[in-house]
């Protein structure tokens, strides 16, 4: 199931610092806030639009809640998804749409032969 996230930002880990992401590629990392939950495949080919949310930041809004924070080789980033913002939702709720390459199908699917 695809995990969507917002890409804060990349840094260049030159000297492999980051030993449990180490991927052996050129040290280029992205840094992402991930969503609370991956999204529905199923539910998302038949919506064309789905609603997420990002994880919560903060735990009991005292302390940095770091599990939904990452850092990832920006290798590992695949099939990058169209989000934006959701403007009538909560502060951390996007909207995304079907990838590319999944629209003929849905689309197809909607003619009436």
């Amino acid at each position: 199931m695809p995990l969507p996230g917002l890409l804060l930002g990349c840094i260049h880990d030159r000297y492999n610092a980051c030993v449990w992401v180490n991927d052996g590629g050129d040290g280029l990392m992205a840094c992402v806030h991930t969503a609370s939950e991956p999204l529905d495949m199923d539910q998302w080919r038949s919506d064309f639009v789905t609603r997420f949310s990002l994880g919560n930041k903060y735990q009991h809004n005292t302390s940095v809640d770091d599990s939904h924070l990452t850092v990832v080789p920006i290798t590992s980033i695949h099939h990058p998804l169209f989000v934006f913002e959701n403007s009538g939702g909560g502060i951390d709720e996007y909207l995304t749409v079907l990838p590319r390459r999944e629209w003929a199908r849905y689309f197809g699917s909607k003619i009436k032969v």
